[in-house]
């Protein structure tokens, strides 16, 4: 006796779900396309960005300015530039060898630059790391301007900014966005 499907189409996409596969206009697919484009490895469990990666060499969002000298020391250099959200304010970044530091008004830390691979961010991006890198450990950012990603918190409150030259990181930002 010989059965016959008589539905073929059926039984391809059963095989394939059994398989693993999943239909090209799936969600993970469209992801793992983007990711093809740019080099990256297909869908891994990646956990989103969140306050624990704003953790860079020791400091920590919210640490008040003596804190921060107490970790890495005296800046090289200081500088200061108007706040644009209050004009009686500035906002003060403190300049080291591989990180500059954001202080806000009130004199605790608002964010960290990343300025040298010497440094890394909690999940171990560097400057000099490819947009596939970044992918791998991240997976795909919540926006994007010409040369830069975007990452957020959930609530909105903190990013990570990265932007890149000829196609490799250049610059990494963590904390509050400061515009």
């Amino acid at each position: 006796m010989t059965h016959s499907l008589r539905r073929p189409g059926l039984a391809v996409v059963v095989l394939l779900l059994a398989c693993g596969h999943e239909p090209r206009n799936s969600p993970h697919a469209r992801a793992d396309s983007a990711k093809a484009s740019i080099g990256a490895p297909p869908s891994t469990t990646i956990q989103p960005f969140d306050t624990t990666d704003l953790v860079v060499a020791g400091l920590r969002q919210g640490m008040d300015s003596a804190a921060v000298a107490r970790l890495l020391g005296p800046p090289d250099s200081i500088s200061a530039e108007p706040d644009g959200r209050d004009a009686r304010t500035k906002l003060v970044e403190w300049h080291y060898p591989a990180v500059s530091i954001s202080l806000g008004s009130n004199g605790k830390l608002g964010g960290v630059s990343i300025t040298s691979g010497a440094v890394a961010t909690k999940r171990g991006l560097r400057l000099g790391d490819s947009r596939a890198r970044l992918v791998s450990l991240y997976g795909l950012p919540a926006d994007t301007t010409g040369q830069a990603w975007q990452y957020e918190t959930v609530d909105g409150l903190y990013v990570m900014q990265i932007d890149f030259l000829a196609g490799v990181v250049r610059r990494v930002y963590l904390g509050h966005f400061y515009d």
